[in-house]
């Protein structure tokens, strides 16, 4: 979906790998499809114009051999439940992977989102970051 939003995940893992050497890194398949239908508007609409894309996507790193799978476009994670029920290998939830790691640490957090994520997300999400 987003190039950048791909690029600057891949730069996380791999900055946060401890790695000596190149082979020391963690392997990364990607799938970069940045034609998947614009997940906002369809967000926003309340329809799933995107998710035969989306699914398409997750088949095809499944079939890479993939152990899990993230997703760097957060506004995607709107379909995160149909995702994950389709999926073989686990879906990293990206949002609730921040809430519990922010709620640990207890300290005021920031979220910065498309308004399609803000307005999709879940009473038991915004109770969490509230």
């Amino acid at each position: 979906m987003g190039p950048l939003a791909t690029v600057d995940v891949m730069q996380k893992v791999m900055e946060t790998t401890p790695a000596e050497h190149e082979q020391d890194h963690v392997p990364l398949i990607v799938y970069s499809v940045p034609q998947i239908p614009d997940r906002v508007g369809a967000a926003i609409a309340g329809t799933d114009e995107p998710l035969p894309a989306m699914l398409t996507g997750i088949r095809t790193l499944e079939q890479a051999g993939v152990e899990a799978i993230a997703i760097a476009c957060n506004t995607a994670h709107a379909w995160y439940d149909q995702l994950a029920a389709s999926a073989k290998v686990p879906i990293i939830h990206m949002a609730q992977t921040v809430i519990d790691a922010a709620s640990q640490d207890r300290r005021p957090v920031a979220v910065l989102a498309t308004i399609a994520v803000l307005v999709l997300m879940s009473d038991r999400t915004r109770a969490k970051i509230k």
